[in-house]
């Protein structure tokens, strides 16, 4: 499967039109978007990359050490989609193409309403770890007239791979992928208590468990045993992801 990954990922897309040349104004709005992803990049948590789905390649991958793997960002821009032959597990390699092509056969006129995919896989770890669950998140955009993916990744706390997911933009629901059927199918969010909609809104505010444990007069472990129950309920892997989630979404506050 080594250097092999851009042919399998894209082996079911070769509808995907191929565009004329780029105009100044259509390269120039492309420069800008990069730049503004490079800055952007700088200031978020996560590594971050930005797929060309046109030309099949990377266009930008931040100076991130999980992202990197070891190596650097000239190396991984080169090799494009077969880096990954380098870095994921081996058995979840062939979950991680599909998850791609999931995406990309996605209809290309719902993106609009499409707030992000997400999927878990296992990468290797610069330390003695040996393999890391990691978190991508995958959003399509549309620049110039030219399609684009970007793609954000942290280490995950859900232990098992797989979890390919799409959340609309209303984010009362997602969809969740059977790689079996290769289909979608509707998942709601389940609805939240009035306890963990309140630690969920001292969280943002910047209060600690203990703070929050006494705000609410209960114990530590009950706050933390109610931030597991916010993860279970609305489908995130940490909780930085579910006070983001929430700002948004109805049924969580």
């Amino acid at each position: 499967m080594k250097n092999d990954i851009t042919r399998l990922i894209f082996a079911e897309t070769d509808d995907i039109p191929s565009l004329p040349e780029e105009t100044g104004e259509e390269r120039k709005r492309t420069d800008n978007f990069l730049l503004m992803m490079k800055s952007l990049s700088s200031i978020v948590a996560e590594g971050t990359l930005v797929i060309d789905v046109q030309k099949r390649c990377f266009r930008y991958v931040s100076n991130h050490d999980l992202l990197l793997c070891g190596h650097s960002c000239e190396e991984v821009l080169r090799r494009g989609f077969d880096f990954y032959s380098e870095i994921v597990h081996p058995d979840d390699l062939p979950l991680m193409i599909e998850m791609y092509r999931a995406i990309l056969q996605y209809p290309e006129t719902e993106d609009e309403n499409t707030a992000y995919f997400s999927g878990t896989f296992r990468i290797k770890s610069n330390d003695a770890i040996g393999w890391l669950m990691v978190y991508y998140r995958w959003k399509p955009v549309t620049i110039a007239g030219k399609r684009f993916i970007v793609c954000t990744m942290n280490d995950s706390a859900i232990p098992t791979v797989g979890h390919l997911r799409l959340y609309d933009q209303d984010q009362l629901n997602f969809k969740e992928y059977s790689f079996t059927a290769k289909t979608w199918r509707y998942v709601p969010v389940e609805r939240l208590t009035d306890r963990e909609k309140e630690i969920l809104k001292l969280a943002k505010q910047g209060k600690k468990a203990r703070e929050i444990a006494a705000i609410l007069h209960v114990s530590y472990h009950t706050v933390w045993n109610d931030k597991k129950q916010i993860l279970h309920k609305l489908n995130v892997h940490f909780f930085e992801e579910a006070m983001n989630y929430s700002s948004g979404h109805k049924l969580a506050l």
